[in-house]
């Protein structure tokens, strides 16, 4: 079901908008429009994208069990998640995309969480609160006087841990130390934890889970400066603005592919010049 008639923000209302929807704009924000605008259903469901919900959702059940349930209980939550998945497709009859066999996923998904849980067997969450951590900060930054008052950054932290930050990314392979320097999300999550405890983290890790043939755990680290904050505050006010005056193009040399879009089906047809488009982009 298409929804057309999406909620409306109120005058001199704060708006929230997430690294997950700043993400989907940057990549393409014709695609943006079709998932939180027209909230319209998937088309289908890539297996990478689910693949790494079940490794993230594993990840997070090591953490809060305070690292007690090893290797084993990691597996056991991937495969809850996979198959939950697999059941909510074939209820609403979507299709899945799988890049690999099935199989041959989930036994890279076991290597993952042995090589894991011998990565980071001695680094314990405080609190099981410091796992999947959410946060709200205001897209502001205080040194420069930079920002908007009317927007505020919401998001999750996966792990906090020492004073440490830890972002958790499944992939093909490993990013590059430039893709650490330049991620977003690591922004986030540094201005984030800034504003939560009142200094910057000591560390900031982006955690490679790679899915090679030998699975493998390889560990980046960054840093941020003042400029990476305002560039981050930038962009985002910028994104938002541009959502809320239904500014939707289609970014046909996206990575991502049109070919790859979950919505191209309906992204190819004629759209609603005549809709209302405005959203709350919580």
């Amino acid at each position: 079901m298409i929804n057309l008639n999406p909620k409306r923000r109120s005058k001199g209302e704060t708006v929230q908008i997430s690294i997950s929807r700043l993400r989907a704009y940057q990549l393409c924000p014709q695609r943006y429009y079709f998932r939180y605008i027209l909230q319209a259903e998937d088309e289908f469901i890539s297996s990478n994208l689910f693949f790494g919900s079940a490794i993230h959702h594993a990840i997070a059940a090591f953490h809060q069990s305070q690292n007690t349930i090893g290797s084993n209980g990691m597996y056991r939550e991937f495969l809850k998640y996979w198959q939950a998945v697999i059941e909510d497709c074939n209820q609403k009859q979507k299709s899945i995309r799988y890049k690999a066999n099935p199989e041959e996923l989930r036994d890279k998904a076991y290597g993952l969480c042995v090589e894991y849980t011998a990565a980071f067997k001695d680094i314990v969450a405080s609190s099981t609160d410091d796992v999947e951590l959410m946060f709200e900060c205001p897209l502001f930054c205080p040194e420069s006087g930079f920002g908007s008052f009317e927007h505020t950054l919401v998001g999750k932290i996966d792990l906090v841990a020492n004073g440490c930050v830890y972002e958790f990314k499944t992939a093909s392979r490993t990013s590059s130390q430039k893709d650490a320097d330049s991620s977003i999300q690591l922004t986030a999550y540094a201005l984030a934890y800034r504003y939560l405890y009142d200094q910057p983290p000591d560390h900031l890790f982006i955690v490679n889970l790679v899915k090679t043939k030998k699975p493998k755990i390889v560990k980046l680290e960054t840093h941020r400066v003042q400029r990476d904050f305002g560039n981050l505050i930038d962009m985002a006010t910028s994104i938002a603005r541009a959502i809320e005056n239904d500014i939707f193009y289609r970014n046909r040399e996206t990575q991502w592919g049109c070919a790859n879009c979950e919505h191209e089906k309906k992204c190819l047809g004629i759209r609603d010049k005549n809709a209302n488009h405005k959203e709350v982009l919580t």
